[in-house]
């Protein structure tokens, strides 16, 4: 009975069960065996000979395959380089208007300079007219007020000035006539009187 026990005790310390362990070994000699038959079957390979040729239709069908495909591509190809050249040709269209509004959009800026420098030459000759006009008004006013100073001048000069005189009557002009003949002794002729 101690065997069995220790039997019994060693096997519920194992670890896995009967069936895991079949498993294990048939995977292990199918593994085996297939490493030898891979090394076996090299060998039958060889000893067979091929009669006959491999099918033709194989052969056509990877042709025709070929065939097909290089005509798709043709025909893709063909197909951009129409759509290419369609692009090209708006391109160029687009580019012709785009020179052409260009081209008149540069035509009025010429029109529109030339009508700009012509306003600019008129508008100097005119600032030098306006230049000479008021260089001659400037003459004008200072030859007047050169006439009025000296007329000033003239008329001061020969006025004189009586500041408390006691002459009253409607004799005036003869009264400073004998007044300033008595006072300084000149004889004088009297144009106007004026009396403040």
């Amino acid at each position: 009975m101690s065997k069995n026990v220790k039997s019994d005790a060693a096997r519920k310390l194992s670890v896995g069960s009967i069936e895991e362990f079949l498993f294990k070994r048939k995977r292990e000699e199918e593994e085996g065996k297939g490493q030898v038959a891979e090394k076996f079957d090299a060998f039958k390979k060889s000893k067979v000979m091929q009669r006959t040729p491999p099918t033709a239709s194989k052969t056509e069908k990877q042709t025709d395959n070929k065939a097909t495909s290089m005509e798709r591509l043709e025909q893709l190809i063909t197909a951009m380089t129409l759509q290419m050249q369609e692009v090209k040709e708006e391109i160029k269209e687009e580019i012709k208007s785009a020179r052409s509004d260009i081209r008149s959009t540069n035509e009025q800026m010429k029109r529109y300079g030339e009508e700009i420098r012509i306003l600019n030459e008129e508008l100097k000759k005119k600032e030098a007219e306006w230049q000479s006009e008021r260089q001659e008004l400037r003459q004008e006013i200072n030859q007047l007020k050169k006439r009025l100073d000296t007329q000033d001048k003239n008329t001061k000069k020969n006025n004189i000035v009586i500041k408390g005189s006691t002459l009253q009557g409607n004799n005036m002009k003869e009264q400073v006539k004998e007044f300033i003949e008595e006072q300084i002794g000149i004889k004088v002729e009297v144009e106007c009187r004026n009396s403040v």
